[in-house]
């Protein structure tokens, strides 16, 4: 009955869906050999069962960090690992060693996939491994398996020996940081069993060695050194692109001044108000065009349903492209109209808004624009020259990519690389600050714009303390209004004319907008409108522990 039971579970183990069989480590025996020169050599010997599961192999990471600190704050204290030498099932097998702060010893054929158990024997020798304690005390403090093995181990074994005597030992099993003891079948000799995955064995041996020489391993922590280095280059960097960007730039009163400065356009004034190129400047653009003839708009509705109004506009080009100024106009003229557009064409705000061919393109034309705008500006001498060349960039880019292959082929150290690229972002950024600065010309228009805004966006009232204030006229509010736009206070200023009678421009056709209320209507269509244009335009779219001490690490297969 009982063998009929067993055959019974035997078949539903390995046949039922969702039964697994897991990778273990049968066994992990270790051999500690200390020496008199004070090095460590080290034999392990894995029984590794990849059950059913085809591998290449296992590999096996040893940390190198110290336990102990090193001698000055500005040095790493480390452990070296050499004469590494591995063997499976006796026989020789190709590994390959790697890494830095942990080695890893990955073994095996990568042509050759093999399963079931294999002895996988693991030498090498650990040289500034020991910590030097008061008096002729030595200790080796050990993580022998490290807890970084994703499988369970069934049995760990760890034997000692020493050219000098062996004082004390002890041994912690567990999860990092566990105070757990090892059984001791003899002295200095420890065996534990069943360790799951992340559990590990670390040892400590204390000698008396009174003739054993100090080893010890360190080297620059360039990290510190680096970190200040870069501290001073961010504020170096801040100090000097706050120098370089405010070299003309001197204090003044703002005062109201009654005209725009001389030689702006409304969208050069936006942008050099707040440096900052917006739908507002985009919109004024376009009421600009308008005046000066080379647009016309028209505003419709209609019914839907015949319940619900809908209002839409037409855009009418009046003038040819050619014809319009600098780079920035006619760059919002193709916001409107296709490539090769004719004087006379008209197009629907609509069916722009349903063309997604034409909102991918005006998505790309919005991002020209900050281009166009800001030459513009430097063509009119309130921008600086862009003074980069090809060779700017290229210098400092070729020497970056000459550090990261020397950094990936270990001659210099990656913190230097990593620092270096640091430095090389705030260059980067550094120049494009520095490439947007103001002409002394160009802070004198600032001021002059910021009373200029103050003069639009007064009420008639608050005008009286204006000295030599001009009288208002119809005239004036067409001629500013772009401005007004552009400064965001353009409802402001249609308020100053509200009691006035204006007509409607040639160049504007709206339904019920005259009079005494064009004014403030037609201010506020033009504000609808071009609103629209600019929305319509995007694109979809301590003591003793397991995992203490020094080693550590772990493994696994592959």
């Amino acid at each position: 009955m009982r063998t009929f039971f067993v055959a019974v579970f035997s078949f539903l183990f390995f046949t039922l869906p969702g039964v697994v069989l897991a990778e273990e480590i049968i066994s992990f025996s270790v051999e500690y050999q200390i020496n008199a020169d004070a090095s460590v050599d080290v034999e392990e010997t894995i029984v590794y069962d990849f059950e059913s599961e085809y591998r290449h192999g296992i590999f096996r990471t040893i940390k190198t960090a110290h336990a102990e600190p090193a001698t000055v704050w500005y040095k790493n204290r480390s452990v070296e690992i050499t004469d590494i030498m591995v063997e499976q099932n006796g026989e020789p097998v190709p590994f390959e060693v790697s890494g830095g702060s942990s080695r890893e010893i990955k073994i095996g054929d990568p042509d050759t996939t093999i399963t079931g158990s294999h002895v996988y024997s693991i030498s090498y020798t650990l040289v500034g491994a020991l910590s030097y304690l008061s008096g002729d005390e030595v200790e080796f403090y050990w993580n022998v398996t490290g807890n970084e093995w994703p499988v369970f181990m069934q049995e760990v074994a760890v034997t000692a020996s020493s050219e000098s005597p062996i004082v004390s030992s002890s041994c912690y099993v567990g999860e990092f940081g566990s105070t757990d003891a090892c059984t001791a079948p003899q002295p200095h000799i420890y065996l534990t069993n069943n360790l799951p995955a992340g559990a590990g064995v670390t040892v400590a041996y204390l000698l008396s060695a009174e003739n054993m020489p100090v080893v010890v391993n360190e080297e620059i922590n360039y990290i510190p050194f680096l970190l200040g280095l870069f501290a001073v280059a961010l504020v170096g960097m801040i100090a000097h692109v706050w120098r370089h960007q405010t070299y003309h730039h001197k204090d003044r009163p703002v005062i109201a001044e009654y005209e725009p400065y001389p030689g702006t356009t409304p969208m050069m004034a936006g942008v050099l108000f707040d440096d900052n190129l917006d739908a507002k400047d985009i919109s004024a653009g376009v009421v600009y065009l308008a005046e000066q003839g080379f647009l016309k708009i028209k505003k419709t509705e209609h019914k839907v349903a015949w319940l619900f109004d809908v209002t839409d506009y037409e855009v009418e080009l009046l003038k040819s492209v050619s014809e319009i100024p600098g780079e920035f106009l006619p760059k919002v003229i193709s916001l409107f109209f296709k490539d090769s557009v004719e004087v006379g064409t008209v197009v629907a705000l609509s069916s722009i808004k349903n063309d997604n061919a034409k909102k991918q393109s005006n998505a790309v034309i919005l991002s020209e624009l900050n281009t166009a705008i800001r030459a513009d500006l430097r063509q009119s001498g309130f921008f600086e020259n862009e003074t980069y060349t090809f060779s700017t960039f290229m210098i400092p880019s070729a020497a970056l990519a000459a550090a990261i292959f020397l950094g990936t082929i270990n001659v210099i150290p990656v913190s230097v690389v990593v620092f270096l690229g640091a430095v090389y972002l705030l260059w980067l950024i550094s120049v494009a600050i520095k490439h947007r600065r103001r002409t002394a010309k160009g802070y004198e228009a600032m001021y002059h714009l910021k009373g200029f805004k103050h003069f639009l966006s007064v009420t008639d009232k608050e005008r009286f303390d204006f000295h030599n204030a001009p009288e208002r006229s119809p005239e004036q509010f067409m001629q500013y209004l772009p401005y007004a736009i552009a400064f965001g206070v353009e409802e402001k200023w249609a308020a100053v004319f509200a009691d006035m009678q204006i007509s409607n421009p040639s160049w504007y056709e709206g339904n019920g907008a005259h009079g005494a209320f064009a004014a403030g209507a037609f201010t506020h269509d033009l504000t609808s409108f071009t609103s629209a244009v600019t929305t319509s335009t995007q694109a979809s779219s301590g003591g003793g522990s397991s995992g203490g001490g020094g080693g550590g690490g772990g493994g696994g297969s592959w």
